[in-house]
């Protein structure tokens, strides 16, 4: 059975649990510090590489100054956001091609249907369609909203040489009666986490305060060992949660990513790169 995006944007969507749910509860819970980074390619499509300013960014980052994390003033427009802007989003030569890769990906049409297993690098949907998740199918639904905007696409790339996919995001507020953040706020604010558990699942995690611990936590994404990135049923059965696809970031969520990556760079974090597990 599909569950419809709790939104008309076609970025957002449910989805059904796979059979093995990774959300039992954990035994113990410990954190991945002393994982090496993996090499990372982010081009969706497999085999094609494009230039990559990691190496790039760290030089640049190890000459910028930038207050402590408490210094950030998470109501006003920030000038290092638009250091990490530049230097994150550079555009090389080989974007082009991957934009033109990406542009061949199959555009589905309203009230179709496709297994997943036939998905492959991704597809595209027309604005104003919800995308409908079920755990063997993804479908299109037949009516677009009344906002919806004739020449734009959206693309869906399913399938990135290393890292994740998609996330799960809420547009709730945490914290108390003196103070409200949103997940983006507290992303930047406490940092992120990944754990893994002894059933084999691990999650990535946005703290909600400076405990910094999995039990006061957001989970935004699961993966299983041997299976990679694979669905959570908790979070699709709650309609304040909703997905935000790596090839589709809302404007708003992609500068709280870009500004805890210029952080985590200038921390010497492990965890520089938000989409990696």
């Amino acid at each position: 059975m599909s569950h419809p995006s709790p939104t008309s944007s076609p970025f957002l969507g449910g989805a059904v649990a796979p059979p093995e749910s990774p959300l039992s509860p954990a035994v113990e819970s410990e954190h991945r510090d002393g994982k090496k980074p993996r090499s990372r390619h982010p081009s969706p499509m497999k085999g094609r590489r494009r230039s990559y300013p990691a190496s790039s960014l760290e030089q640049e980052f190890n000459t910028f100054k930038i207050g402590t994390v408490e210094d950030v003033d998470m109501k006003s427009p920030l000038a290092v956001l638009d250091v990490a802007k530049d230097l994150i989003e550079h555009k090389s030569s080989a974007d082009v091609e991957y934009f033109e890769q990406v542009g061949q990906l199959p555009l589905l049409e309203p009230g179709q249907t496709i297994a997943n297993k036939d998905i492959g690098m991704g597809f595209r949907v027309c604005d104003g369609y919800k995308v409908l998740y079920d755990i063997d199918s993804t479908s299109i639904d037949k009516h677009h909203n009344a906002l919806y905007d004739e020449t734009k696409v959206w693309v869906f790339v399913a399938k990135w040489p290393s890292g994740l996919s998609w996330m799960y995001w809420t547009d709730a507020l945490f914290g108390d009666e003196k103070e409200k953040l949103t997940l983006g706020e507290c992303a930047v604010r406490f940092g992120i986490g990944i754990f893994s558990k002894p059933n084999g699942c691990t999650t990535k995690e946005v703290f909600l305060d400076s405990r910094t611990t999995a039990e006061n936590s957001f989970v935004i994404a699961v993966a299983l060992d041997g299976s990679g990135q694979v669905m959570s049923r908790q979070k699709e059965t709650n309609a304040d949660v909703y997905r935000v696809w790596r090839s589709e970031i809302p404007q708003n969520i992609k500068e709280s990513i870009q500004l805890r990556e210029l952080i985590n760079i200038r921390q010497k974090s492990d965890h520089v790169r938000w989409w990696e597990m």
